[in-house]
């Protein structure tokens, strides 16, 4: 972790209150487990539930306040029995953000503009958060104000024992919130709460090779059925071209969700759905079969040396995946990834429909949101920075991904529109894809994606069908929601 900023006694106290949970903790797994030293680990599930404050023996501090104000001690601990209160209500007590070192601009471009808005931040990794969480809930103290993570990690950090976001619905005022892309704010949505702002968004486009393309005559394919024929008919054309990969858990979201199979449908009040034996999701699963079979589909990684290989032999021809594949990965520069240079020949398109609807659905593989603490003792500030860094051109018309906020990505484009990687400019297509967001798709506090690797990309590579491996794979998908509180619903909810 990397601090900036000094230490004020805020901080020092959280840290001492959360080492002293930690030190508790180890005593009571050791006193329970005696000599066994296999790994305690486990999932954020199984943690115990404590929002209460630190528990303490006859001889150590208790901090008993399970409330915002601070911890309170006993006469036998001075570092403890610091008083907060005069901190607390300071107005020029910082608010603590954690980021990544991807987001420093962000953090340094808004002490810059709002000097009379004190801020500190520290470099984390935020996939250790919701375990953090769970220490700073013991604790009693040690959350930060604001969190800059993936919806994913910020779900596991919502449900009942975490207890982490703040409900932003008195904050956001529908201005804003109806100018985020539709569906965008879908994961940070649970039933009347808002737990999160977009930061971007990371949906799905075609990706293409447009000299390929104009050498053999073709268009892009409308619906899904005119892109499996397309797939026949260069496995019969040209063999050893490809059409798209699945090999990894990206293969989920590309061709499953614009499929709207069920495989997590939440109701916003606890209850989830899934069904994997949906015709939606057979259809998705055949297709994807067929052209694994024919070749044409890699069953690699789009990162696996095979796979970046053919691409920079141009033997390729479609490739549906997220938007941000075109500038960090195809990049048209000398350090990318795909390709070394930039000659208009990288094409973008919508994702195609299926035939029996009107709506060419994408899903969306990555992107992320920031969360401010329901702990904060100046939840106003808070919130003021995450708004300012999701909506406001300084940050949001500059930065790396594509932003969630539509006003500020229409600032965003001049970063792409003339460049000589792309055929066209690519971001009227890329934002009318982000209008195609299906936002049905729930944001769950499993790892759905990791289980996907291991069920149904472990039996492809091993010889194997996807659609073989969906019973498996729906029932694992059923333990994690058990395992994780969720309820299990007979029907589908409502869109």
């Amino acid at each position: 972790m990397h601090t900036r900023g000094p230490i004020t006694g805020r901080r020092r106290r959280a840290l001492f209150l959360l080492w002293t949970a930690i030190l508790l903790s180890f005593g009571m797994v050791a006193a329970a487990c005696g000599d066994d030293d296999e790994d305690a680990g486990g999932d954020a599930v199984a943690q115990p539930d404590s929002d209460s404050g630190a528990a303490a023996d006859d001889g150590d501090a208790a901090a008993a306040d399970d409330s915002d104000s601070g911890a309170a001690a006993d006469d036998g601990d001075a570092a403890a029995a610091d008083d907060s209160a005069d901190e607390a209500a300071a107005p020029d007590e910082p608010i603590m953000i954690w980021i990544d070192p991807v987001r420093e601009p962000a953090v340094l471009t808004y002490q810059e503009l709002f000097p009379d808005r004190p801020i500190e931040f520290e470099f984390v990794d935020r996939v250790e958060f919701p375990a953090q969480v769970l220490l700073f809930n013991t604790a009693g103290e040690g959350w930060p104000d604001v969190i800059f993570a993936e919806p994913e990690l910020l779900a596991q950090a919502a449900d009942e024992q975490h207890d982490y976001p703040l409900d932003l619905s008195g904050y956001v005022s529908a201005e804003v919130l109806d100018g985020f892309y539709p569906g965008g704010m879908s994961p940070c949505i649970d039933g009347d709460r808002i737990l999160c702002l977009r930061n971007d968004i990371a949906h799905m486009v075609m990706w293409y090779n447009a000299p390929l393309l104009d050498e053999l005559g073709l268009e892009l394919p409308e619906t899904w059925e005119e892109y499996e024929a397309i797939g026949e008919q260069i496995a019969a054309d040209r063999p050893g071209t490809l059409v798209g990969a699945c090999g990894d858990e990206q293969c989920l979201d590309t061709y499953f969700w614009p499929s709207q199979c069920p495989v997590q449908r939440l109701d916003g009040e606890g209850g989830i759905f899934t069904d994997l034996s949906d015709p939606r999701c057979v259809r998705a699963a055949e297709m994807v079969d067929n052209l694994l079979g024919l070749g044409v589909l890699s069953k690699v990684s789009p990162f696996d040396p095979g796979f970046v290989e053919k691409i920079r032999n141009a033997e390729w021809l479609f490739f549906p995946a997220a938007n941000w594949y075109g500038e960090f990965v195809f990049g048209g520069q000398e350090d990318s990834l795909y390709y070394q240079t930039s000659e208009r020949q990288l094409g973008v398109g919508l994702l195609p429909r299926w035939s029996d609807s009107d709506t060419a659905w994408v899903g969306a593989r990555g992107g992320a949101a920031w969360a401010v603490s329901r702990h904060s003792d100046n939840p106003d500030a808070a919130y003021h920075f995450v708004e300012w860094v999701t909506t406001a051109d300084e940050y949001q018309g500059t930065a790396g991904g594509f932003p969630a906020y539509q006003p500020a990505a229409i600032t965003w484009e001049s970063n792409i529109a003339d460049k000589e990687l792309y055929t066209e400019n690519p971001f009227p297509t890329i934002s009318a894809a982000a209008e195609l967001l299906d936002p049905s798709w729930g944001t769950v506090r499993y790892s759905y994606l990791a289980t996907f690797t291991d069920v149904v990309i472990s039996e492809v590579q091993a010889g194997g069908t996807v659609l073989s491996a969906l019973p498996e794979l729906e029932r694992q998908f059923k333990e994690l929601q058990e395992l994780n509180g969720y309820t299990q619903l007979d029907s589908e909810p409502p869109r």
